[in-house]
């Protein structure tokens, strides 16, 4: 969190009310993803705190961190309240990566 204050032109980004609201919407969003996905959506939110603290790193960080939530927050909303693919209990973006291969030899095959 002290990165988010120290980042370049980032307290300047702040000041503007629209930007907080973005901020909040996202940490919302993020909030209720995990409540209904648990540990699924923790783990994908803990891969982006990643992204977002390499990018408050970077000179220039408020216009790089401002896209990023645009795009992030759109495609999470997207995602949580679309219906899962067939198949699937939780949203694409948080369900775990398995090849093929390693799916097939686990015992699980396609159906279709």
């Amino acid at each position: 969190m002290m990165a988010l204050y120290c980042a370049d032109g980032i307290l300047s980004w702040l000041e503007v009310a629209e930007n907080r609201l973005l901020l909040f919407h996202y940490l919302k969003l993020r909030a209720k993803a995990k409540s209904w996905y648990a540990d699924l959506a923790k783990a994908y939110f803990d891969g982006q705190r990643q992204l977002i603290d390499a990018m408050l790193e970077k000179p220039g960080a408020a216009l790089e961190v401002d896209s990023y939530l645009r795009a992030e927050t759109a495609r999470v909303e997207a995602e949580i309240y679309a219906m899962p693919e067939k198949g699937r209990f939780v949203p694409g973006i948080f369900a775990p990566r398995v090849s093929l291969e390693a799916a097939q030899e686990r015992g699980f095959f396609d159906l279709d």
